[in-house]
């Protein structure tokens, strides 16, 4: 992810919101990339913690990683990294629980 100029807070510095809304629209895509599971169905935020480690300069190229664990029921939890593409520091860390919703009856 490359940050420009005008996705700052405080001047110079990327605002934490966004950083956050990254990390949570990436869980989403992991949830859309794992097999299909049974009777489909869409996976909602149910939680979203984030520790911001370091300011993040506007300007700043970030590599995000993130990490899925096994299904639980219907339950999946992730956690996210960002780091500073250049030099590896840690800038972000975030956990999140998705929950697939249940399958709706039929006729509604």
């Amino acid at each position: 992810v490359r940050f420009g100029d005008r996705v700052t807070g405080v001047p110079g510095f990327v605002h934490g919101g966004l950083t956050a809304s990254i990390c949570d629209e990436l869980f989403g895509c992991v949830t859309r990339l794992r097999p299909a599971e049974p009777g489909g169905g869409t996976f909602f935020t149910a939680r979203l913690e984030v520790d911001y480690r370091a300011p993040v300069p506007s300007g700043t190229t970030a590599l995000v990683r993130v990490q899925a664990t096994p299904m639980d029921g219907r339950k999946l939890w992730m956690s996210a990294q960002m780091e500073d593409a250049s030099s590896g520091e840690l800038l972000v860390e975030a956990k999140s629980l998705f929950v697939l919703a249940r399958p709706r009856p039929k006729g509604e």
